[in-house]
């Protein structure tokens, strides 16, 4: 799983990969203009591309798979977005040509978009298309002055699928939780949205509560009472994403 780019223009270019498992910060990448280079995701990660320092900044993804919803709409200076099997990147010249990149060839683009938005694109999408636009203020630092537009072409190739979402990227809840009523640490809340189910269990591996798309765990078993004071393991379930991990629970 490959992620190839390359950049013309006088722009730093930062790539942060990211785990699906747990949200975690997995590596981060600098790159600058003058750099080429092949960055490798994982199956269960997906990335995080910032480069803030654009007047109008492009972003669009492709992809042959129908089966993923729609994203929510990420904010103005970064894209977040979903693990993907293998990517590739191009730039445009400022006179719109576009770079050919080594991978290029291998891109199947559905089709080109050219109309511009003056603010991050919200819509409904279609199956296989994701497009959002971006817009900056700053002037590239290499010619002070001047103002141009890059635009940074993504596109999923061999068959990558988007089957878990970017708001499937499930955040784990803090290690201790003490459901003593005094509003500090009472719940152990998961960063997940949408459709999911969490399981906690004993250390004997009996299942203690089942949330149904409720991510906050208030320390109580499935009849209402509050657990024991120990150490216990959660699994979740989402969109074919599955994460588990511990919490102390201490009263």
């Amino acid at each position: 799983m490959f992620l190839g780019f390359s950049l013309t223009n006088a722009y730093a270019l930062t790539v942060e990969i990211y785990n699906i498992a747990g949200g975690g910060l997995s590596s981060q990448i600098n790159f600058d203009a003058a750099t080429d280079g092949t960055l490798y995701l994982g199956a269960n990660q997906y990335i995080k591309i910032d480069n803030p320092g654009l007047v109008q900044r492009e972003v669009r993804i492709y992809t042959s798979n129908s089966s993923w919803e729609d994203p929510v709409s990420p904010n103005p200076v970064s894209l977040e977005t979903y693990p993907l099997h293998s990517i590739g990147f191009a730039s445009f010249q400022p006179n719109g040509v576009e770079f050919n990149s080594a991978s290029e060839s291998q891109w199947q683009r559905i089709r080109d978009i050219n109309e511009t938005q003056t603010a991050p694109l919200g819509l409904t999408l279609k199956p296989n298309e994701v497009r959002y636009v971006y817009f900056g203020t700053k002037t590239p630092f290499a010619a002070p002055g001047l103002s141009y537009q890059t635009n940074i072409l993504v596109e999923v190739i061999d068959g990558a699928s988007l089957a878990a979402p970017q708001d499937q990227a499930i955040r784990p809840p803090q290690t201790v939780v003490t459901p003593n009523g005094d509003g500090i640490n009472d719940l152990a809340v998961f960063g997940i949205t949408g459709s999911f189910e969490i399981k906690i269990f004993n250390i004997k591996g009996k299942t203690v509560r089942t949330l149904e798309n409720n991510n906050a765990w208030d320390g109580r078993n499935d009849d209402g009472d509050l657990v024991e004071s120990g150490i216990y393991a959660y699994k979740v379930k989402a969109s074919g994403v599955k994460v588990s991990g511990m919490i102390a629970v201490a009263r």
